[in-house]
């Protein structure tokens, strides 16, 4: 069934606005037809809003979506996990969740996460960041690890005209993509699919399908990489599949 978020209003106590997560927990559906529902302009859920002592978090079989808007302003529109300092400190996990049609006007339309994350056998899809990620922003360092595997990503867009992009996945944490489609996703800038800024760590791709995805989408901003583009140290590419990405 549809669990939907009513109050309007902003804080971090679980009163208003979004589903402050205010200490570890895990949370499960009954499948995607559990749905979590956003307030318009505001997040869908918020970890560890405080920035604590550092947490770990686990859903599974549910759905986040139609988070944020045109006048969110703030991190991670379906999912936040980034609150406080860089890398994070607190721990996410995401098994077979849905994250659909969430927008910010910052990093992260459907997820945002600075410390160590795991997402398997998920769905993320039709989301929009303005600035970097419009799937995924993962925004910790090079000793931040972060796992995808079994996962659908398509259908996103990061629509900054003047930095970043990333419409699919933007990470500035050591990321390994396992086993998964990144399809259909629409950078104005670069890397339509992904996009990495990771300074000392890489972007590792293991059996993936990079398809159909655009770069510089308004044909006007010179972006790069319509399928994939690495802006950091390196990337460790083994059994995956480049089709149909463009720029323009």
């Amino acid at each position: 069934g549809d669990y939907a978020l009513t109050r309007a209003g902003s804080d971090n106590t679980n009163a208003n606005g979004d589903l402050d997560l205010t200490s570890g927990m895990a949370v499960y559906g009954a499948g995607p037809t559990t749905r979590i529902l956003g307030l318009s302009n505001e997040r869908v859920i918020d970890l560890d809003p405080g920035n604590t002592l550092g947490h770990t978090f686990q859903l599974r079989a549910l759905t986040v979506r139609n988070g944020g808007g045109p006048s969110l302003f703030g991190f991670g529109a379906g999912i936040n996990a980034s609150s406080g300092s860089t890398p994070g400190n607190d721990h996410l996990a995401l098994r077979a969740v849905e994250v659909r049609n969430n927008t910010t006007q910052l990093a992260g339309g459907g997820v945002r996460s600075n410390g160590p994350t795991v997402i398997i056998d998920s769905i993320i899809a039709d989301n929009t960041a303005a600035s970097d990620g419009g799937g995924l922003s993962f925004g910790g360092d090079a000793n931040t690890r972060v796992d995808v595997a079994y996962t659908t990503i398509s259908g996103n867009s990061s629509t900054s005209s003047f930095s970043g992009g990333g419409g699919g996945l933007h990470s500035t944490s050591n990321t390994f993509v396992y086993n998964s489609t990144i399809a259909g996703n629409q950078a104005r800038n670069n890397g339509g699919g992904v996009l990495s800024t990771t300074a000392s760590g890489r972007m590792n791709l293991i059996g993936v399908t990079i398809a159909g995805n655009r770069a510089d989408a308004d044909g006007a901003n010179g972006g790069n990489g319509g399928g994939l583009r690495i802006e950091g140290n390196f990337a460790l590419i083994t059994n995956t599949v480049f089709a149909g990405n463009v720029i323009g």
